[in-house]
């Protein structure tokens, strides 16, 4: 007897750490307009060891989706907003990229993007929320220094 993962065991976990979404379907479903769903949001930092020892740090931005409760599944170039809830970060973001074909047949999970508000004569990307532009936060942009 086969164990039910969608119903026994992601349905809950769902219930407990999803949180609220918005979610535009501008390659997956092109025309249709934003609409409300949940999804367990989690950033995850890795570090990566060069041959010559040293360290970079990087962070991966996941999304996790009930399958059951999509129609169509996202696909890359897909806009997510998620709001900031109870002190925890939020933003908008694309999919970057969708992994594997789901768990056990319940969850999938995307891997994200954050997209930061253009400032200045930067490439943006034009949506018609407003103009957007990827890049890395402020605080983690070096500065040129005089000596």
């Amino acid at each position: 007897m086969g164990v039910d993962f969608a119903t026994w065991v992601y349905s809950p976990c769902f219930d407990m750490f999803a949180r609220s979404i918005t979610f535009t379907p501008l390659i997956s479903q092109p025309g249709v307009g934003a609409f409300a769903t949940r999804g367990i949001f989690d950033t995850n930092e890795r570090d990566v060891i060069g041959m010559d020892g040293s360290i970079y740090s990087d962070a991966k931005t996941e999304l996790d989706i009930f399958m059951p409760e999509w129609n169509i599944l996202p696909v890359q170039g897909d806009m997510v907003d998620i709001p900031w809830e109870d002190d925890v970060d939020g933003g908008i973001f694309l999919v970057e990229d969708c992994l594997g074909q789901g768990n056990a047949g319940g969850e999938l999970t995307l891997i994200l993007k954050r997209v930061v508000e253009a400032k200045g004569v930067i490439p943006s990307i034009q949506f018609s929320t407003g103009t957007f532009w990827i890049d890395s936060p402020e605080f983690a942009r070096p500065k040129c220094l005089l000596v």
